[in-house]
């Protein structure tokens, strides 16, 4: 799901993710949660993995302009975002989930030191807005409203829960978490352009990514949307660890891990105590 826009450009793919977006909704379990893989083979993963159902489906709409694969998706994701709802106490917190990972964004540079409740908690305000604007496509305005009031409560939880006004940061204001709140419109209007500034001035100056597989491709377009193409440009064109160039130097493509090495900071072992 992470390259469905760039394959669909580049290859022939079209077929391909229309199975595989069969393969998605077939992989859902009763209880509506998407498995990591499709067929389900075990494994770690978490909300923004679960997330390709309705990421998938969209991509697949932007590229054909056919509706049928949001009317294929849009039940099976109505049922993910219920599962999403049984996953929290009132708050719109994400906090436990059905497998024995849940991670949050993967693989920065740093050992991971973001919070997981909270990045999960944007996957929950990210599902439910794609399958709100796939209802709005569909001309299913009931269920467009339904989605839309849902993310107003989303957006509230993650304000009272997770946003620090007096250090203007969300979460642990670290590896990129300011930025889809920014993408998403969640930050309240009086500190919008502040943690903008902040965040700008962040990767102006340090000119290295210390984001995951999430956060990535959101702080490019994020820079990029809002006018710091120059930010965006000294990101991609780094050198040395972390980098792009840095990851394809021998290699044929990305990797999962800016190091192209699997990391001792993100063993089983490791993930678990970061996740507690």
């Amino acid at each position: 799901q992470l390259v469905a826009e760039t394959v669909m450009c580049s290859f022939d793919a079209e077929n391909f993710y229309r199975k595989w977006l069969r393969d998605i909704i077939d992989a859902q379990g009763k209880n509506g949660w998407v498995p990591y893989t499709a067929p389900y083979i075990s494994g770690g993963g978490g909300c923004w993995w679960s997330n390709a159902l309705p990421t998938v489906a969209l991509e697949l709409y932007k590229f054909t302009g056919d509706k049928a694969v949001l009317r294929e998706a849009l039940q099976p994701a109505l049922r993910l975002i219920a599962y999403y709802e049984s996953m929290h106490d009132g708050d719109y917190v994400i906090k436990r989930g059905c497998s024995k990972w849940l991670l949050g964004d993967w693989l920065a540079p740093d050992p991971i030191a973001s919070n997981v409740p909270y990045i999960n908690t944007l996957a929950f305000y990210s599902a439910v807005l794609q399958t709100k604007t796939s209802a709005e496509i569909l001309s299913e305005r009931k269920i467009a409203k339904d989605l839309g009031d849902l993310l107003e409560r989303i957006k509230r939880g993650i304000n009272e829960n997770f946003f620090d006004a007096e250090n203007l940061r969300y979460g642990n204001g670290v590896q990129g978490e300011d930025v889809l709140p920014l993408v998403y419109g969640i930050v309240e209007e009086e500190y919008e352009e502040k943690l903008w500034e902040k965040l700008v001035q962040h990767y102006r100056k340090t000119r290295r990514f210390d984001t995951g597989i999430v956060l990535t491709p959101a702080l490019l377009n994020l820079l990029t949307e809002k006018g710091a193409v120059d930010v965006a440009m000294a990101l991609m064109i780094a050198r040395g660890y972390p980098s792009y160039e840095w990851m394809l130097e021998k290699e044929t493509t990305l990797c999962e891990h800016w190091s192209k090495y699997w990391p001792k900071t993100c063993s089983a072992e490791g993930v678990e105590e970061a996740l507690s």
